[in-house]
């Protein structure tokens, strides 16, 4: 019978393990390691690695911890984390997660083993990298906002930055450091953790809500069920929008822009106008004390957000929304891309621009690399594409259209 696989245990946000550290040093964006800043010539270069890590040691310029063991009983639990002394460090030691102490001078082994090895991050960090990973995720997501035009999901945070640094930085890390960031670097709407599972959970309950709505009633227990292959359960569909559980219940049912703040200690009644264009929030509240009751405050609010949607909704706006590039543009224009089709029994490559009338119908059309050529092809592509934007903001101003 095999014994359960047991995963390894969680290193804390604030420690490395001894085997990422050597990883970082040895790889190529670790520092330079002379082979006379070892101490010993001609050794590979994980070895001098391993010694610079010693060294380091030694000089208590960090400190690398382990819960101490002994080796007539490797199944006895391990105890509390303690500093490794200096002589168990010596040259022929084989550095790791685990390490096993060399015989003293006597030439008898102490018995003794450390698991777990570790050190702390930042002095890691402070002792061999030229800046901390604190200053590089505040330079990573400055560069982010200011390529993309809005700051970065937390997501991206995880995928693109903390799992790509070596050593890899852990989630749990990123979510102690996102948690500092101020308000105004953040996305609206995601401050949630990666990996919080609240979605998950809102899920799951309304899993529960909609089995229990699907239960069968008493007086239906006596009536003939029907086969179980025909009567399949269907799950509700998610709504549009859904109701927040604070002062804000929803919003308008008419005016999707429009907001009821209830009455609570720290606010008044009245409604709230919120409005996104270009990437730029536009409020405005509207108290019913102030326009003298509810009916009043709101009126107040569709005429300022009928004002605003005519200046601020223009086709302008529509064709800048058709316009923005996607993250999985490769093409470099959107609506242009390269791709490989079956015509006659043979793949050939071609480039497409596609675009969506005043109706909302959709066009495309093939520009062929074997007959263009590949930088004509993609001319002609944008060409159609810029031609079409035109005249789709031609039709729009002469219908006054108005995104909502």
């Amino acid at each position: 019978m095999r014994k359960p696989h047991k995963p390894p245990a969680r290193v804390p946000a604030e420690f490395i393990t001894a085997s990422q550290a050597l990883d970082y040093l040895v790889g190529p964006r670790g520092p330079p390691l002379h082979p006379y800043a070892a101490g010993h010539r001609g050794e590979t270069r994980r070895e001098m690695a391993q010694a610079c890590l010693i060294k380091a040691h030694t000089e208590q310029r960090i400190a690398l911890v382990g819960r101490k063991g002994d080796m007539s009983n490797p199944a006895a639990r391990s105890r509390a984390f303690e500093r490794i002394p200096n002589e168990d460090l010596s040259r022929d030691v084989i550095l790791g997660d685990s390490l096993v102490a060399t015989p003293r001078r006597s030439g008898r082994a102490n018995g003794e083993f450390w698991r777990d090895v570790k050190l702390r991050r930042k002095e890691f960090e402070a002792e061999f990298k030229f800046s901390s990973a604190e200053d590089a995720l505040i330079r990573w997501w400055r560069a982010k906002t200011r390529h993309d035009g809005k700051p970065p999901t937390e997501r991206d945070a995880l995928v693109q930055f903390a799992q790509r640094q070596r050593p890899r930085l852990p989630r749990r890390w990123l979510c102690q450091q996102l948690k500092k960031f101020p308000k105004n670097w953040r996305r609206k709407g995601t401050g949630r953790p990666p990996g919080s599972g609240d979605k998950r959970k809102a899920r799951s309950a309304t899993g529960l809500k909609s089995s229990r709505d699907l239960k069968p009633s008493p007086k239906s227990l006596g009536a003939k069920s029907p086969s179980p292959s025909r009567s399949i359960a269907r799950a509700p569909a998610r709504p549009r929008r859904i109701a927040k559980d604070g002062p804000t219940k929803g919003l308008h049912p008419d005016y999707r822009h429009i907001i009821r703040q209830n009455k609570t200690e720290k606010t008044t009644p009245g409604w709230k106008v919120n409005l996104k264009r270009r990437n730029q929030y536009m409020h405005k509240y509207f108290r019913d004390t102030k326009y003298g009751g509810k009916e009043r405050a709101l009126k107040a609010a569709q005429a300022w957000l009928d004002s605003l949607m005519s200046i601020a909704s223009d086709p302008d706006y529509m064709l800048w929304r058709m316009n923005k590039k996607p993250e999985t543009n490769t093409s470099g224009v959107v609506g242009v891309g390269r791709y490989a089709v079956k015509y006659r029994r043979r793949k050939r490559l071609l480039w497409q621009a596609v675009w969506q009338d005043a109706d909302g119908k959709r066009h495309c059309k093939r520009f062929f690399v074997s007959t263009h050529g590949e930088r004509a092809a993609k001319a002609l592509a944008v060409a159609v594409r810029r031609e079409a934007m035109e005249e789709l903001r031609e039709e729009l101003t002469r219908r006054g259209a108005i995104y909502d």
